[in-house]
């Protein structure tokens, strides 16, 4: 080991050779001769150190010209076999996003590159660069270890991997926006046979189709059917539009289902069919919390609840004590669709013109639950845009047994009280329940149920039974129908229409 000084550089080196480890020149000249006793060790490319015999001494002469072959450079390493080697081809796209990948690979790369000839000395720990890739340390003048072919395309490959997913995230937002115009049937498909696209159609699918809660009276425990429905409600943060026919508000206000609703302090729209003298006068007054009341359609019978848009509650039960809490026998499902509150929205803002049918959105619905229909499995009926008559009727069409529950049955829903006989006659098995106060009541009801017995269905009237005196009323109000079809499929229909 010596000082060495290039005449070519004018630098002074530690180095064993005389070879100039800057230049690759052989005339430098030593300063002063040193002898090292210690053997030579060359590190292989594994890192082990094994001994070599000692080189014999070369004699210079001041101003000899020694020449010395230069080791030659490693090949270069193929960027483009490793790059292609990756599920990802960048080549093959165009996009913004994908040539700001390409360009960021390139980038990537090519300071990769430039560590092509990096060599790291085991005795001195330190990282250098060999120009003429002969490896030897400029300090120690040992041989160190060669990075630049191992690590550059290791370099190179995790670039390829880890980039892509900025670009796989942005596609998937691309692809999950266009599965969105999809059918259902098409979604369920790629998810059980598409393992590229399963993930995605799973998500989608779960926006799509709808998740369903369904309650009815003695059956949904302390509270009835108000106290699970308040738990979909709470969640409300948004907006809560009603459209009910009945609402009423008892004079005493604190506790009351309204007195809850408003409490919430959040956009409320509600169309009453009845008004109440109370519940408008409350409204009026809650006019502060963005609470307004239309009372539109004289007659409209819908019960239907829209939650911040995304969820949908509709069956038998107004918006009353003996509908909600205790007294009624009643029924209702919870729909969670982002697609069904957006189309049961507009058809309840379309209610609120003077004169719906003639108005230019009433087509636009129309189309929409025309196309909500044909894509779910799900079915909307939603009057008077669809007949509520036909709607039943094709779906209970093939039908082994029908159990129907309303609160009446009128001779003057001719329509279907004709299908239901013939059906009967045909060897369907049929059960009606209907409110026995109705029946009594009613001279059009004890028609009907003349002409349902005569061609074999079987007709049963119920009065609820009175646990607590609450001088509410108390009567069966549902609007269900269950049937279970010849091919073995089971339909629940259910709703606010009465069977008249």
């Amino acid at each position: 080991m010596g000082t060495w000084h290039c005449s070519k550089c004018d630098k002074k080196y530690e180095s064993v050779w005389a070879l100039c480890p800057t230049c690759g020149s052989a005339t430098g000249q030593k300063s002063a001769p040193k002898l090292s006793s210690s053997a030579n060790v060359q590190h292989s490319q594994q890192g082990k150190v094994t001994p070599t015999t000692k080189p014999q001494p070369v004699s210079l002469q001041l101003g000899q010209q020694v020449r010395v072959t230069p080791t030659p450079k490693p090949p270069p390493v193929n960027l483009q076999q490793k790059q292609t080697t990756q599920n990802v081809d960048l080549t093959a796209k165009s996009s913004p996003l994908v040539m700001a990948q390409r360009n960021q690979l390139a980038l990537s790369t090519k300071q990769n590159v430039k560590s092509a000839n990096e060599w790291l000395c085991a005795k001195c720990n330190k990282s250098y660069q060999s120009t003429w890739g002969t490896g030897l340390c400029p300090t120690c003048g040992k041989v160190g270890q060669k990075l630049s072919a191992t690590q550059t395309t290791l370099n190179v490959q995790q670039n390829v991997e880890t980039e892509p997913s900025g670009l796989a995230s942005a596609s998937d937002e691309v692809l999950k926006l266009l599965f969105t115009y999809l059918d259902e049937t098409t979604l369920g498909l790629m998810e059980l046979l598409c393992s590229r696209y399963k993930r995605l159609a799973k998500s989608v699918l779960a926006e799509l189709v709808p998740a369903m809660w369904a309650y009815g009276s003695g059956t949904s425990g302390k509270g009835g059917i108000w106290g699970q429905l308040r738990k979909h409600i709470d969640n409300a943060t948004r907006s809560i539009v009603l459209a009910v026919d009945k609402f009423p508000c008892a004079k005493t206000f604190n506790g009351s289902i309204l007195a809850y609703i408003l409490a919430k302090k959040i956009p409320l729209d509600i169309s009453l069919g009845t008004p109440d003298v109370n519940t408008l006068q409350i409204l009026n007054n809650a006019q502060k919390n963005s609470a307004r009341a239309i009372t539109t359609f004289t007659k409209m019978h819908n019960k239907i609840w829209v939650i911040d848009g995304e969820g949908v509650i509709l069956g038998s039960p107004n918006v009353s004590y003996s509908g909600l809490i205790c007294g009624n026998l009643e029924s209702c499902i919870v729909i969670k669709s982002r697609r069904l509150g957006h189309l049961v929205g507009n058809y309840l803002e379309l209610l609120k013109k003077p004169n719906p049918w003639k108005d230019e959105k009433w087509t636009e619905v129309e189309n929409e639950l025309a196309l909500y229909n044909q894509s779910s499995k799900l079915k909307m009926a939603l009057a008077p845009i669809t007949d509520i008559s036909d709607f039943v009727v094709e779906n209970l069409q093939d039908a082994t047994k029908i159990i129907l529950r309303q609160f009446l049955v009128s001779d003057r829903a001719k329509y279907l009280l004709s299908a239901l006989c013939n059906m009967a006659k045909k060897g369907a098995e049929i059960e009606v329940y209907i409110d026995a106060g109705a029946y009594k009541g009613f001279d059009f009801v004890q028609k009907a149920v003349t002409q349902l017995i005569e061609a074999g269905v079987a007709v049963y009237t119920q009065t609820p039974v009175l646990v607590v005196d609450t001088s509410q009323e108390r009567i069966q109000h549902d609007k269900l129908i269950l049937a279970e079809l010849r091919s073995g499929v089971c339909r629940t229909l259910i709703g606010s229409a009465g069977f008249t």
